[in-house]
């Protein structure tokens, strides 16, 4: 399920791997290499089966991205 057109006060604080990636307006495989390469936080486990991020973790990684000289880290990990 991917929800684009959420109001941006009503992202929930916990988000599932298809909610997270449409937060950071990325497609969930990318958002799940993005994860896998350190860029954004590796989530919570809460359940067995069930990991989950927190919008305060996905926009400091978001910031973190545009410091000064993160730009060229971000297009390294995208390849």
């Amino acid at each position: 399920m991917v929800v684009r057109n959420r109001i941006p006060d009503q992202w929930p604080r916990l988000m599932g791997a298809d909610v997270a990636a449409a937060y950071c307006d990325l497609s969930v495989t990318t958002f799940r290499g993005l994860v896998k390469a350190g860029t954004f936080p590796k989530g919570e486990r809460i359940t067995a089966k069930r990991i989950v991020w927190l919008k305060d973790d996905l926009d400091a990684a978001i910031i973190r991205l545009f410091d000064d000289g993160a730009a060229n880290e971000w297009e390294a990990r995208l390849g």
